[in-house]
């Protein structure tokens, strides 16, 4: 929903696999130069990253100026410009956006943007040997496909992992399935039975 607001195209997204690995292990999979957005996750303790693949960036620059989302553009050697800086402020906050919505009925997160990156080495949310979760976000318009990267620390997360691992408590059953729960319960103490009793 917010890439179609942005773009007024639908894309299509698909979630990779989701992977637990050293941090180490994170970075060297990323393509450099690219862009590094450290974020802070609240109320939890420490930051994210998100990471938006160059090839994403100019797909979503040349959808929005007209074009079928292939222009190759070379990004080695220089800085993303004014303009690609603002596309990408604006992927950000729409992956803001759905990441909050996406938490909402699991645990109240969201994501402070800290600043910006183009550097690996200048964006450490962990040690190169610390254990961290990521996820890879395909996005493909038509044609032409991008990636957008998750990659939290496990640390950050230690403190809700009895919450991830349980099943579904009483705490966390939604406003609409508590008020479904009340209309049934409702509805049984009004149900009409036949009793038929055998008197001794």
């Amino acid at each position: 929903t917010e890439l179609f607001k942005l773009t007024r195209k639908s894309p299509e997204i698909s979630l990779g696999q989701i992977e637990v690995q050293k941090y180490s292990a994170f970075l060297a999979n990323m393509v450099v130069p690219t862009n590094l957005n450290l974020m802070q996750v609240r109320p939890l303790r420490g930051n994210a990253l998100i990471v938006c693949e160059p090839q994403l960036v100019f797909t979503i620059i040349d959808t929005l100026f007209g074009g079928n989302g292939k222009l190759r553009t070379r990004i080695e050697g220089r800085d993303f410009s004014a303009t690609e800086q603002r596309i990408i402020q604006q992927i950000v906050v729409g992956f803001q956006t759905a990441f909050r919505d996406g938490w909402d009925g699991v645990y109240p997160l969201d994501l402070d943007f800290v600043r910006a990156e183009m550097q690996t080495q200048f964006a450490r949310i962990a040690t190169p040997s610390e254990i961290v979760v990521s996820m890879r976000y395909l996005i493909e318009f038509g044609d032409a496909t991008g990636a957008i990267h998750l990659c939290i620390p496990y640390g950050t997360l230690e403190p809700i992992r009895e919450i991830l691992c349980s099943t579904l408590s009483t705490d966390q059953i939604s406003s609409e399935k508590q008020a479904w729960v009340k209309k049934l319960s409702q509805q049984l103490q009004e149900a009409e039975l036949q009793l038929d009793a055998e008197l001794a």
